[in-house]
């Protein structure tokens, strides 16, 4: 029998409980989804320029877990009404104790600040956001994007958006190298301030999101071992001389598979402001998997 069949063999909780303890189970099953499921190679539908931009962004998100998107969100009026919202989110988190998050009604969303870092955060349904804002990211472009990227067929909307205010810091360096899950999900990253070295980039490892060598290991112990996220210091050190920092103007948006290593510098002179959209029910085939072997925390 294949490594899945197997597991649907099995009883459920005996087949994730099995794949917890079993890394050879765990890479061969995940080895044979993407055998069974191998995403159409990709060629443009037409003579179009979108079609000619899309498909090299496909290609993009496909090779190197990430791409950058330059002034493709440029309107100046929406961006406003975001800075606004991410002051908004900084008076309110300078209110909170860093451990307990409240509801603010006047930004629309779950606001927290996190520990050790003047870092305050909302999360929102995209209903709250500038409709201008709402309309852009539910629309056919990230629909294309994503459906031809992992070769699947379904409607796809932000699950999340989550409004970053990063004030200026020398105490800590950055955020530690991790990736978000096991799982297929892609973040939109706006940016709504000018973004450079001084003021807190993403830091992403390209290519990293793929499932192959000792990279296999990370994934398996997110999956076997609750909350774990950090990338060991020596998978991370293999991988560094390929970092690239993500700089760039307002309006700017970074597309990147969330299971690359990735990290967020911490401002040095002045604040960083992004809007982050979260695309994570993607139909794909591990999603489904996860979903039917779902070890009961995160993956």
């Amino acid at each position: 029998m294949s490594a899945l069949e197997t597991l649907y063999a099995m009883d459920r909780a005996q087949a994730v409980a099995t794949l917890r303890g079993n890394y050879t189970l765990f890479c061969e099953a995940l080895d044979e989804i993407a055998a069974n499921n191998p995403v159409a190679p990709l060629a443009p539908r037409d003579d179009t320029p979108r079609e000619a931009v899309l498909t090299q962004v496909v290609e993009l998100l496909r090779r190197d877990g990430m791409v950058i998107l330059r002034g493709l969100f440029n309107d100046a009026e929406a961006l406003d009404q975001l800075r606004i919202k991410a002051q908004q989110i900084k008076a309110s988190g300078e209110k909170l104790d860093p451990s307990v998050g409240a509801y603010d009604a006047t930004v629309g969303g779950q606001i927290w600040s996190r520990p050790l870092v003047t870092h305050y955060r909302a999360g929102m349904n995209p209903d709250y956001l500038p409709p201008a804002l709402n309309a852009f990211l539910a629309g056919g472009l990230f629909g294309d994007i994503l459906t031809r990227t992992f070769g699947i067929t379904q409607e796809v909307k932000p699950t999340l958006v989550v409004v970053d205010n990063m004030q200026p810091t020398t105490e800590y360096e950055m955020q530690w190298w991790h990736q978000d899950f096991v799982r297929d999900q892609i973040k939109a990253m706006i940016l709504i301030d000018p973004v450079t070295s001084e003021n807190g980039p993403m830091k992403i490892v390209p290519g990293t999101h793929r499932f192959e060598g000792q990279r296999r290991l990370i994934d398996f112990s997110m999956y076997s071992e609750e909350g774990f996220g950090d990338i060991p210091y020596h998978y991370y050190n293999k991988a560094k001389p390929n970092t690239v920092e993500l700089t760039g103007e307002p309006g700017d948006v970074i597309l990147f598979n969330t299971r690359t290593f990735h990290a967020v510098g911490r401002p040095r002179s002045y604040q960083r402001q992004t809007l982050t959209a979260y695309f994570a029910d993607l139909d794909t085939p591990l999603n489904k998997f996860l979903r039917d072997f779902n070890p009961g925390h995160q993956v």
